[in-house]
Order: structure tokens, then sequence, then C-alpha cells
């Protein structure tokens, strides 16, 4: 074969030429048809997954208000809540029922990071708050920057039984962060009074909470909107779009879904020149490595199967071994490892350190707990020889007709056996009366007799089992803290009753009385608070009757400042009563 110029060309050089050609042709071929098939692959899958994730944020946007829709029932349906509710209407223990639903108020809002504020308006137009975006927890943040006033609020709810939610608004400004909140309200139902008219229930919630729906499909070349069904934006990365409606930008590709219980609009906003970028570098990608691919492919995997096969043994290998203690001896980890393989020893690691650390932390604590069992019985002195002290000290003043002290030490020999033995078993009322009687006596003979006792009993519950010294330290601190030096003399009084299945125990004094700083914090109920402000003795006092009654005593304080306080302790009947007679002792 001869050229235009008459030279022959070799036939290895026709094969290069016309295999050169045709490979250049079939990888022409074959790019474009990899081309073609990533677009349609890319755009049918990038559709396919925009599509996927929009339905899961639908789904997970539905869930959320579902549960904040349950917790709003759960609220609105509280039979706490209606008699509170009704309570404050009527003007009926109102302070209490105040106290007693912001308590559960706060309960609510704690247990769920996405609510900032829960609002009650009651019937009488007060309106009850706890919040967390004010300095004071009990001022609203966002009602005075609202569309709506809460006279509007709760005409509007409290006409039917649904459900009502206003979108994104802007709420406060606190802690140098702008707060968007969307509410959720619903009139609080009594199903035995349908008709009657309580209050409405208003919570407020984060707008955060729908940017971690937006998140789910949210990529690097998209927007994501939602909207109300007038097309007003409810949620979205430039917070100052809130509230505008919203207007996608031109050229730009638009997926929208609908929310079937809200009627919100989820709204995904994509940028298709990225898309054809993405296009172009994959083509790309796909002419310069489908040239390499060919000729590393058995290479990479001949290596690959190698080093695999080499780190999975040195794996095995490692955990078959143990130290001196019957410990598995830790992995070996090599900087050539495969980076799966190299995660497997250290996870495999981390567990053997695990395991030495509780090893030793249970042989700690077991030395520790040897060592305080030790310093306990160490510590510990017969009670008998205490008594037997008492005992011949009041002997010997009956022998100098010291029969005053006698009778003190016999007391106190007497209250200090019933405080020690079985300290952790429970009582009877009648044995903590006789208790009191004792411990009372003595409080008169160390102050001369400077106040009068008088103490009143319903036979009926004497027989009620109680923790021991329930309400010693409610009379200690009346006596303690409530009689100074300005009078003469001063008064206390104790009575027991049966009050409808419960028992209701009164200590009122005509002493000095409590501060207000000190008073509101006792009517508060937190311990801590009690504990900073009125002392460890009355914290500790209200912390044990607490747990003793498992949550269901109440505790009231009245107080007038020079004008004697009023303790009222209620809990429930454990015991059948014994049947009696009334009683009154001085």
């Amino acid at each position: 074969m001869r050229t235009a110029g008459g030279k022959k060309r070799s036939m290895r050089q026709m094969l290069i030429k016309r295999f050169s050609i045709l490979t250049a042709v079939m990888i022409t071929l074959i790019c474009a048809y990899m081309a073609y098939s990533f677009a349609v692959t890319l755009r049918r899958g990038t559709e396919e997954l925009a599509d996927i994730n929009m339905k899961a944020a639908e789904s997970i946007l539905s869930i959320r208000f579902s549960e904040y829709e349950n917790l709003l029932y759960q609220m609105y349906t509280n039979d706490d809540m209606v008699v509170w509710s009704d309570n404050i209407n009527n003007g009926e223990d109102a302070a209490v029922s105040v106290s007693k639903m912001r308590r559960y108020l706060s309960t609510v809002l704690n247990s769920n990071r996405f609510i900032k504020s829960i609002m009650v308006i009651m019937d009488n137009g007060r309106v009850i708050t706890y919040d967390q975006l004010t300095s004071t927890i009990h001022e609203n943040s966002w009602i005075s920057r609202f569309s709506l006033d809460s006279g509007e609020i709760y005409r509007i709810v409290s006409a039917d039984y649904a459900s009502h939610v206003w979108p994104t608004e802007f709420g406060t400004r606190f802690a140098n962060h702008d707060y968007w909140l969307f509410h959720i309200a619903h009139r609080i139902v009594n199903y035995k009074q349908l008709e009657k008219l309580y209050g409405v229930i208003v919570i407020s919630v984060d707008e955060r909470l729908l940017e971690e729906v937006m998140r789910t499909v949210k990529t690097e070349d998209s927007e994501v909107y939602i909207t109300d069904e007038t097309g007003r934006i409810v949620s979205c990365a430039d917070k100052s779009l809130i509230g505008t409606s919203f207007t996608p930008a031109a050229g730009s590709g638009v997926d929208r879904l609908e929310n079937g219980i809200l009627g919100w609009n989820i709204i995904r906003v994509h940028d298709n020149s990225r898309y054809v970028q993405s296009l172009v570098e994959k083509l790309l990608q796909i002419v310069g490595m489908g040239v390499l691919l060919m000729f590393a492919a058995l290479f990479i995997i001949s290596k690959i199967s190698g080093k695999l096969t080499r780190d999975i043994d040195d794996i095995v290998e490692g955990m078959q071994r143990t130290d001196e203690a019957g410990i598995p001896a830790r992995l070996p980890r090599k900087g050539e490892m495969l980076s799966e393989i190299d995660v497997i020893a250290k996870q495999y690691n981390r567990t053997i350190d695990d395991l030495e650390k509780a090893l030793l932390r249970e042989k700690t604590e077991a030395e520790n707990s040897r060592k305080a069992e030790i310093r306990m019985l160490e510590a510990q002195i017969n009670p008998h020889f205490i008594y037997n002290i008492l005992d011949t000290v009041n002997w010997i003043a009956i022998e100098k007709d010291e029969y005053d002290i006698s009778n003190a030490i016999s007391t106190l020999a007497s209250i200090l056996r019933y405080a020690i033995s079985n300290s952790d078993k429970p009582v009877t009322l009648r044995d903590e009366v006789d208790w009191l009687k004792k411990y009372v006596y003595l409080q008169q003979f160390r102050l001369k007799n400077k106040f009068s006792f008088e103490i009143r009993t319903d036979p009926e519950i004497l027989d009620v089992r109680v923790h021991k010294l329930i309400i010693q330290p409610f009379v200690e601190n009346a006596i303690v803290h409530g009689f100074d030096t300005k009078r003469e003399t001063y008064t206390l009084k104790v009575s027991m009753l049966a009050e409808g299945g419960r028992v209701a125990i009164t200590i009122a004094d005509n002493g000095k009385g409590i501060s207000p700083e000190i008073l509101e914090a006792l009517g508060s109920g937190d311990v801590k608070e009690i504990r900073d402000k009125a002392g460890i003795g009355l914290s500790n006092a209200f912390l044990r009757l607490h747990r003793y009654c498992e949550g269901q005593d109440e505790v009231s304080v009245q107080s007038v400042p020079d004008g004697g306080t009023t303790v009222t302790i209620r809990f429930p009947i454990t015991v059948s009563p014994a049947a009696g007679n009334d009683s009154t002792e001085h």
C-alpha cells in the first residue's frame, strides 16, 4: 500500500491508524451513550430523590404537628386544667390555681425544646403565661407584636372545638437572638359540660422546628420554603422573607408538595445551571476515567483484595491474644491499614479500654464500700449507753428532789428512744400525737412555759399510718422562729382531722409571722428555692413529705406579720380509721 508520495506504509502503522480511528469512534459513541444515560439517570434520580425527600419532609411535618396537637389535646382535656380554670374564672382559690397551672405549664414547656411559650386565656379575660423568651417567665413575649390581641384569639378559638394554627410571625428578640413563632390553639374542654367556656390554650412553637423539616429536602443547589394556603412564607433560611408572598427566581426549577393536615406547601427551588455544570463535569470525568479504569481495574482489584485479606488476618490474630489478666489485647493500628478496618480496630480498642475502666471502677467501688462500712461501724454508738446515762442522771435528780428536771430527762429519753428505734418504719398518728406532746413539753420546759399548747385530734384517723416525725419540723419552726421575746405568752395549736378521705393537719401560732419573701418561696413548692430562702430544715421537711406521700401531699402556708402563721398539711388516708370520739387536749 502506497501513500500519496509513493512511499509504502507498514501493516503495523495501518493497524494502529485504523484501530485508533475505530477506538476513537467506539470511545466517542460509548462516552456519548454514557453521557446521555447519565443525564437521564441524573435528572430522573434527582427528581425521584427530590420527590422522596419532599414526601419525607411532608410526612415529618405531619408527624411533628400531630405530636404538638396531641400534646395540646392532653392539656385542654386535662381535668386539673378544667378545675384550675374554673377556680380562676370564679375567683375561688385563684392564687393557688394560678400557681399550680404555671407549674404544669412549665413541666410541659421544659419537656419540649421547640415550645417557647404557653399562654392560657381565661374566660374572664385573665391571661396565664409561662414563657422562656422573657426575663420573667410569667410575661408573654410575643402577644404585643402579634396580628391579633388576646381577646380576638379567645373569640376565634372558643367559637368551636377545632384546633387553630396561626402561621409564623416575628415573636421577640431575646438574648441577642430573633425568635419567629407559629401558634397552635384550642379551647379548654370539659367533656362533662361541653358548652361551658373555661378558656383557650395557645402553644407557641419555635420556627426552627420547620427548619429541621426543611433540612431533609435542602441541598447545596436548592432553597426550601414552607408557605401557608395563601402563599405567604412561613419558614425559610432568610428570615426577612417570612410573612411575604413566595415568588421564585426566573429560570429556577420549583417542586411543590402540599401538606394535607395544615394546608401548607413545601416548596423546593433549585438552580438548573448547576445541574448542567454537574453534567459537564461528569462527562469529562467519564472520558478521562474510562481509559484509565480499563488498565487499572485488574491491578487495583488484586492489590485491594491482597491488602484486605492481610488486614483481616491481622485483626483475627490480635483478637485471639489476651494479657495476664485475661483481657483481650489491643489491636495494632497500622498507617497503611484500610479505613474500614482501622475503624473496626479503633472501636475494638475503645471497647477494651471501657472494659478495663469498668473493672477498675468496680474494684474501686468495692474498696470504697468496704471502707465506708468500716467507718460506719466505727462511728456507731450504742443507744443503750445513752439511755443508761440519762436514767442515772434522772435518779440523781430525784434524789435531790429536782422533779422538774427528772420529768424533763425522762421525757427526753422517751423522745430519743422513739426517734432512734425503727426510724424507717411507719407509725400511727396516735404514736405521733403522744411523741408530739412530750416534745412540746420539753420546749415549754426550755422556754419556761412561755407558750401554751393545744392539740385537737379526730379519733377516726388516729390509726392512720405515717412516717415518723412528719410534722415535727413545722412545729419546731413555729416555736423557734415564731416565738420571740416581744410578748410574754404565745399560743400553739395543732389539729389532726379527717377531711374527705384525707388527713388534714394544721399547725397554727400567734407568733411574729413569716416574711413575704419566705412565704412566696414556701408557696412555690420548689425545694431549692425553699432551701435558699427558708433554710435546709424546712426544705428537707417539704422534700420528705413529698416523697413519703408520693406526690399526693398538699402544703399551704398562710402568715400575717406579727399576726401568726398557719401551716396546713393534707395527704391521703392509707388505712381504715378507728372508731372513737373527738378529743381536745391541752
